[in-house]
């Protein structure tokens, strides 16, 4: 009895410390971009997350007790020593470590830019005020607390899922500010600042806490070239690089991303595998993907679709695509060649009346737009169980 004594202490403080510690490292475990996430595991790195900041120095707490209990054990000191330590690390998102935040961001002209008119961007127009946001920028920072005429909005970008997506932070009256939190199948989960819910960046659907299930509203937004940009939107603002975060813009997303291996594949699915790129569009239930490099070489594209019918066209950069949706009676487009500024008519329909790349005709008459995402097929399907695949290769 006497030997148990003198070590309950001991084993006590071990204990503590144990708790600790799987409350400070078990989020980042449970979230490891190599192992597959539900939504029982996020969950579980929710409440841990959420209730570390209590439970830490109560496991702190306990560990000073057990040395004024026995002041003179080593073992029990440097337990100690370790539970004081972890309460700093509660203040660190080793997330932000990696992909640090852009709390100050700089837009300019597009004109006085100086970027590559290659460069690849994510565009949005709200209220006639235009932005665009480099890829290669929203790749390493991950998020970007933004406003675009009056309205909050979230421009993300998770390079494991080479998704791109412009989300509003405005949810029930409440403006949300974003922050990066973690991983959900390789793809980036954000924390919001009212409610503390997580949210999930390709789907905006929150994925775990207070919000669960309740999606962020989209943000039309555009993947293309800056020279595709600048001519349809002249007086836009573009987010510059900032020096300090140069050497962390890479321009091969494709080969970062690569560098760790893809969790998720379909073998359903004869033909792609988990890091294809494809272009999906949606129509009340009815998903498809469309296989990139097979649709930019078709450059237009008819099919019947969730009771209607999709049209697909290539831009003149020969990179971005846009998608509008027909009734089911609607008559064949043709495409034609690219006019030299890039504003021009890209296809005609068989009244001979010519249409631009923003679905207008020489009118004003506009067709009805979808939104077109691009990423990895193993993340639209992930998202999109349900998805056909289109026979264009």
């Amino acid at each position: 009895m006497g030997i148990f004594n003198r070590i309950l202490p001991f084993l006590i403080a071990l204990a503590a410390v144990g708790v600790a510690l799987v409350f400070l490292l078990g989020p980042y475990g449970l979230m490891e971009p190599t192992r597959l996430q539900d939504k029982d595991i996020l969950s579980a790195a929710l409440h841990l997350v959420t209730w570390r900041w209590r439970i830490m120095p109560i496991c702190c707490a306990i560990c000073i007790r057990a040395l004024v209990a026995r002041p003179y054990s080593i073992g029990i000191w440097l337990l100690t020593l370790i539970a004081v330590a972890t309460l700093p690390f509660n203040l660190l998102n080793p997330y932000e470590l990696r992909n640090k935040p852009l709390p100050n961001p700089k837009f300019v002209p597009i004109a006085q830019s100086g970027l590559d008119p290659s460069e690849k961007i994510l565009g949005i127009t709200i209220r006639g005020e235009s932005r665009a946001y480099p890829i290669r920028i929203l790749a390493y920072h991950a998020i970007l607390n933004d406003q675009v005429g009056g309205q909050p909005v979230a421009a993300t970008y998770s390079l494991l899922s080479h998704s791109g997506r412009v989300w509003s932070r405005v949810l029930g009256g409440l403006v949300l500010n974003l922050r990066l939190i973690g991983n959900a199948n390789q793809n980036v989960l954000f924390q919001d600042d009212k409610t503390g819910s997580w949210w999930q960046q390709s789907i905006g659907r929150s994925a775990a806490g207070r919000q669960l299930g309740k999606r962020l509203a989209v943000v039309h937004g555009d993947e293309m070239t800056l020279r595709q940009w600048a001519a349809e939107h002249p007086t836009s603002s573009v987010l510059v690089p900032q020096p300090e975060f140069a050497a962390n813009y890479v321009s091969d997303l494709d080969a970062a991303a690569r560098k760790i291996p893809a969790i998720l594949e379909s073998e359903e699915y004869s033909g792609l595998v988990a890091r294809d790129l494809v272009f999906g569009v949606r129509i009340k239930d009815d998903p498809r993907a469309y296989r990139v490099q097979g649709l930019l070489r078709a450059r237009l594209l008819m099919e019947r679709m969730g009771g209607g019918v999709i049209l697909l066209v290539v831009g003149p950069d020969n990179q971005s695509v846009r998608a509008w949706r027909l009734p089911k009676d609607a008559l064949p487009y043709t495409r034609i060649a690219d006019s030299a500024d890039g504003t021009g008519p890209v296809m005609t329909d068989v009244d001979g009346a010519l249409w631009n790349f923003q679905g207008c005709d020489q009118t004003g008459k506009c067709l009805e737009p979808v939104e077109v995402v691009k990423e990895y097929w193993f993340q639209w399907h992930n998202n999109n169980a349900e998805t056909s695949v289109s026979r264009l290769r």
